[in-house]
């Protein structure tokens, strides 16, 4: 696909048997041994900055939902409501 490897934390009490899923084997023998060392190798806990950006940030100063119909459409209104968002915050600085 696209190169993006799945990062899901494990349960404390995980078993570290590989019954029918080798990888999930190994993430839980990473996780298991030093969690820090595994959760800065992926970066894991990065994603709920971006995510904190477009739930508080700009659903609220622009909605929730996007009122183009076509694709391309919706695409050009993203821009714009994100070139907003950057001039609005570059603003309060």
């Amino acid at each position: 696909m696209g190169g993006i490897e799945p990062a899901i934390k494990v349960k404390k009490n995980s078993s570290g048997k590989a019954h029918c899923c080798y990888p999930r084997k190994v993430a839980v023998l990473q996780q298991l041994s030093d969690f820090d060392r595994w959760k800065r190798s992926i970066s894991y806990g990065h994603r709920w900055i971006a995510e904190s950006v477009f739930s508080s940030a700009m659903k609220r100063m622009f909605g929730e939902y996007v009122m183009a119909r076509r694709y391309q459409n919706a695409v050009k209104e993203m821009f714009l409501k994100v070139s907003l968002y950057n001039m609005f915050m570059g603003m309060r600085l």
